[in-house]
């Protein structure tokens, strides 16, 4: 079980579509079938049901879900802890003719300054 998959799950069930979560997530659908078949396969049940044209969540898939929000959201806070608000010290060095510098690079560098002073 992957981190990927329950993002899957997630996007699918939030969205209520295999093809609107494909487009948000930038997959392909096939993907995402997958993704679904390796939950329903670890937990040997299935996660979602036909509804008619819609697929709807089983029993389990709805308490899976509840799980799955608090596990995204300790994931988000973990990817966070080493993203702080600290100032990078670091130096930048560019190679390029004068007549570049002047003309070209001068105004990207000046915007960059601004930005990271």
């Amino acid at each position: 079980m992957e981190i990927r998959n329950l993002k899957t799950f997630y996007k699918i069930a939030e969205v209520g579509s295999f093809t609107k979560a494909a487009e948000a997530l930038g997959y392909a659908q096939s993907t995402l079938t997958f993704n679904i078949q390796e939950i329903e396969t670890y937990y040997g049940r299935p996660v979602f049901e036909k509804a008619g044209k819609h697929k709807q969540l089983t029993t389990f898939g709805k308490q899976l879900l509840e799980q799955v929000d608090v596990v995204l959201h300790q994931y988000e806070t973990i990817e966070h802890l080493g993203k702080t608000d600290e100032v990078l010290q670091e130096s930048i060095r560019i190679g390029a003719p004068e007549s570049l510098m002047m003309y070209r690079l001068y105004p990207i560098i000046k915007a960059y300054k601004s930005a990271y002073p």
